[in-house]
């Protein structure tokens, strides 16, 4: 058995990130089966995970089964991102906690299965969000178990949970997606109200942004053009150890944005290869 715990915490340049920690499980040619239980979830993080090419190949083959709630921050495009994934590839399916009798619905696990019957369990604070795989302070526990580790009737109680409340589990409908969309508005309403109350009299109201992240370390570069396309960039050696604090053929992504037509354009995530062919990062 292997445990570990670990604090996502991106101000220190060693710290091990959510998101790396599922895009190395998903992909591995040997993990078949991946389970997830999650409080909320966003379009940002759910394409930061299904939208990596190294999860391309799991989603082809494996099995996917994922709940998220919908009490609070799930937005309804992670919904509609979620239900096309299910269209997409046969072994995906994604429901929804609506909730019933009792609190705010609030657990964050996920379980991997592989072709040998080892399993890996991530349980921790991190949300299939864009701040809970990379941008907010966490902390998770990775615990692998070899097949004959892995405790008899230790999913019992997620078993018990999931028949318990088979009514609160729904498919993701147009009716779910309201309801999701609803829930944002309050949540944006709730906030303008708080950060009235915060603001003196005759002082500007500040205006109402989304969640997000500012960033103090910038890296300014000039990218050659190259036929017209802009998909490969090469970084020196104290580029990409020292700013963007990753390793080479790693789980790390590097976000790129670069400018177009006046606007700053967001790319997908990017790992970091090393070309042996030209000694270069890119």
């Amino acid at each position: 058995m292997r445990y570990e715990l670990h604090f996502q915490d991106p101000r220190v340049p060693s710290t091990r990130y959510f998101l790396e920690e599922i895009l190395e499980e998903l992909s591995q040619a040997r993990t078949t089966e991946w389970y997830g239980v999650f409080a909320f979830a966003t379009a940002g993080g759910i394409d930061l995970v299904l939208d990596d090419p190294a999860v391309h190949g799991f989603l082809a083959r494996g099995k996917t089964d994922l709940i998220v709630g919908i009490d609070a921050i799930t937005d309804p495009e992670a919904l509609r991102h979620l239900r096309d994934a299910a269209k997409a590839h046969p072994g995906f399916s994604a429901r929804v906690f609506t909730r019933g009798a009792g609190g705010l619905f609030h657990p964050k696990v996920a379980r991997f299965v592989r072709d040998d019957g080892s399993q890996v369990v991530i349980v921790g604070s991190a949300n299939l969000t864009s701040g809970g795989l990379r941008g907010n302070v966490e902390a998770y526990s990775v615990a692998e178990f070899s097949p004959d580790e892995v405790p008899a009737g230790a999913l019992d109680s997620w078993l018990a949970f999931e028949a318990a409340r088979a009514d609160d589990l729904l498919a993701i409908t147009d009716d779910v997606l309201e309801q999701a969309a609803a829930n944002v508005r309050e949540r944006l309403i709730r906030r303008r109200r708080e950060r009235r109350a915060e603001v003196a009299p005759g002082e500007a109201l500040p205006p109402l942004e989304d969640a997000g992240e500012p960033d103090d370390r910038v890296l300014v570069a000039e990218v050659p053009k190259a036929s017209d396309r802009w998909g490969q960039v090469h970084f020196n050696q104290d580029v990409v150890h020292d700013f963007f604090r990753v390793r080479q053929n790693s789980p790390e992504r590097l976000f790129l944005v670069h400018p177009e037509g006046g606007a700053l354009v967001e790319e997908p995530p990017r790992p970091c290869v090393y070309s042996t062919r030209n000694k270069n990062m890119k």
